[in-house]
């Protein structure tokens, strides 16, 4: 009995420890959604802004070509237009250069993200195994158990035949006597 309910205990970790692993499988997932969701919505952000670089320099272009048609004479004001445009342009380089490194630190913060969680499956696989092989070794006990009861029995049995074998020859050996004495 004592040996069913440490049986029964061990079943009941058993279950326990597969829901608590599932469980932490689940909110593994629902980082990696959330992680993927930031990540889309953060190369969303990165096309709009290359695209409003691009819109922002054909505008310079272009206000470059007018402004230059209508001031041909004026040297100092073209001069000035395209430092401004120069600086402009410098700036709008630094912007996205920033963005490239804060994309970059974004992927590799996502890469260690898939590895941790690939580690922590990795630890999981590995304590079912040996939760596993634990409760094997359980069965094998149990079953060693009940095989030595079932020999104990046995012989138990085989005692009892042999003392009823020599209580009958005893009787016998006493009703010769018996009538020995008789006949005597």
């Amino acid at each position: 009995s004592v040996r069913t309910e440490e049986i029964q205990s061990m079943r009941a970790d058993e279950r326990q420890s597969v829901r608590a692993n599932e469980h932490q499988s689940v909110k593994a997932e629902d980082s990696q959604s959330v992680r993927a969701e930031e990540i889309q919505s953060m190369r969303a952000e990165e096309r709009q802004s290359v695209r409003a670089n691009e819109h922002q320099s054909v505008k310079a272009e272009d206000s470059q070509s007018v402004r230059a048609e209508e001031i041909q004479s004026m040297r100092a004001e073209e001069r000035q237009s395209v430092r401004a445009n120069e600086h402009q342009s410098v700036k709008a380089e630094d912007s996205q250069s920033v963005r490239a490194e804060e994309i970059q630190s974004m992927r590799a913060e996502e890469r260690q993200s898939v590895r941790a969680n690939e580690h922590q499956s990795v630890k999981a696989e590995d304590s079912q195994s040996v939760r596993a092989e634990e409760i094997q070794s359980m069965r094998a006990e149990e079953r060693q158990s009940v095989r030595a009861n079932e020999h104990q029995s046995v012989k138990a049995e085989d005692s009892q035949s042999v003392r009823a074998e020599e209580i009958q020859s005893m009787r016998a050996e006493e009703r010769q006597s018996v009538r020995a004495n008789k006949h005597q």
